[in-house]
């Protein structure tokens, strides 16, 4: 009775884990979406684990506005001990996904690993030509390589909230007036480490032995 109690303890811990390590592993993701008007990072929060240094991931700059515009500009900072940029450009191709089908001035990405700074701006050519809102769209997408990971890591990918407007400086969204600059909530993307497999499979190996001593405690009383 008592191997018979312990392995379905064993085996009850063990198939609840493996249903939890499976669905982390197919769990669908979605890109973010926020009410208009807002500027975000995609995804919203990235998990990494010190085995990731030296590899890539891609981060996204999506708008939302209802009202219409004529440019916008966006200021990404990150932290450059953690991560280097190694690349970056807009959602499509010579544009941005939100300026497609409209000729625009995009002189591409301004990066800046010591500082830890991506610039990069659109805007319509011509007085007459704007995009109509409400609208959603990509901006850019940036690269970024994973240099450290420390225990201790808990860091953004964050989109500048200067005070002030300045061309060089700032994150912003111009109207279809190409003077007015409006107002929008801007939304960054936490990195985090991540809760490995690893750390799940210590987990199964705690909860197995605490099953097999409950179940010969279980046993015992039932002895006495």
């Amino acid at each position: 009775m008592n191997k018979r109690l312990t392995r379905i303890a064993i085996v009850s811990v063990a198939c609840s884990l493996l249903i939890l390590l499976l669905t982390a592993a197919i769990m669908p993701t979605y890109a973010d979406t926020h009410s208009a008007d807002a500027m975000w990072v995609d995804p919203g929060s990235i998990s990494v684990t010190p085995s990731m240094v030296g590899q890539r991931f891609n981060a996204t700059i999506w708008l939302n506005m209802t009202q219409d515009i004529y440019g916008w500009q966006t200021k990404l900072f990150f932290n450059y001990t953690l991560f280097n940029c190694t690349n970056a450009g807009y959602t499509n191709g010579i544009t941005s996904s939100y300026f497609k089908g409209h000729t625009t001035t995009a002189p591409g990405a301004a990066i800046d690993n010591t500082r830890g700074t991506l610039v990069m701006y659109e805007s319509c050519l011509g007085s007459t030509d704007f995009i109509p809102g409400p609208h959603n769209d990509s901006l850019i997408w940036a690269e970024f390589n994973i240099v450290s990971v420390p225990a201790n890591l808990n860091t953004d990918l964050n989109i500048s909230r200067e005070a002030g407007i300045s061309s060089s400086a700032n994150t912003w969204v111009v109207a279809s007036d190409g003077v007015t600059y409006l107002t929008f909530g801007a939304y960054d993307s936490v990195v985090s480490p991540e809760f490995s497999t690893i750390l799940l499979l210590v987990a199964l190996m705690t909860a197995s032995s605490g099953a097999i001593v409950a179940s010969r405690k279980m046993s015992r009383k039932k002895l006495k």
